[in-house]
């Protein structure tokens, strides 16, 4: 399964580059980003969250090129104890294309437009940026109950080292952050597609 989904994303980033007119150093990056989001104390924030990541924004029959890159790098740089993820994230795309990709247009928009967007804590409905890559990263909280509850599991893996007790306390923050908003999504589709289900799902996992 590993390889099929390796070989599946190559794919999409050969896309994705093909797209933004990129055809050097493809594999060098893509392999950068395997190894970033393949380290072992990562569980959710995976090559399984890139892929449906991307199949979402085929199902959007969305075609965009910055978000495509933003997606690619936005958990780059992932380390739970770490607050500056999504910065750091931003700062290893914009030396990857100075080194590999060399494309100016994409190191000046990506970083800014897309990748920092991720960065929920934001003033979401005040961006003049559209917020369908957020969106897109929250979606998981609008998945099925057994892919929300298995989301929940891996997120505790990756906070392996957090007692229960303080976990559970924590964690219900965060969800209950999350249900507070008028909106958790703000693109049409998504709060169409996602808003009822994530609302349940936060409920339960909050009630638990």
């Amino acid at each position: 399964m590993k390889d099929i989904l390796q070989c599946k994303l190559r794919d999409r980033f050969r896309l994705t580059c093909k797209r933004a007119g990129i055809t050097r150093n493809i594999e060098n990056v893509f392999r950068a980003i395997c190894r970033a989001y393949q380290q072992e104390h990562r569980a959710y924030h995976t090559l399984q969250h890139l892929e449906e990541c991307f199949d979402l924004l085929d199902e959007l029959k969305i075609i965009d090129v910055n978000i495509e890159f933003a997606l690619w790098f936005h958990d780059f740089v992932y380390e739970p104890k770490d607050e500056n993820n999504e910065l750091k994230s931003a700062i290893a795309f914009c030396k990857l294309c100075k080194k590999w990709i060399n494309t100016t247009k994409l190191s000046d928009i990506v970083p800014f437009l897309c990748i920092l967007k991720t960065q929920h804590d934001i003033d979401r409905e005040n961006d003049v940026v559209p917020p369908l890559i957020c969106d897109i990263d929250l979606a998981i909280l609008g998945s099925s109950p057994q892919r929300f509850a298995e989301y929940q599991r891996q997120i505790r893996q990756e906070y392996v080292w957090v007692s229960e007790e303080i976990y559970q306390i924590e964690r219900k923050k965060v969800l209950q952050n999350f249900l507070e908003r008028d909106r958790i999504y703000l693109t049409e589709q998504c709060y169409t597609r996602f808003e009822a289900q994530a609302r349940e799902n936060l409920k339960n996992a909050i009630a638990m």
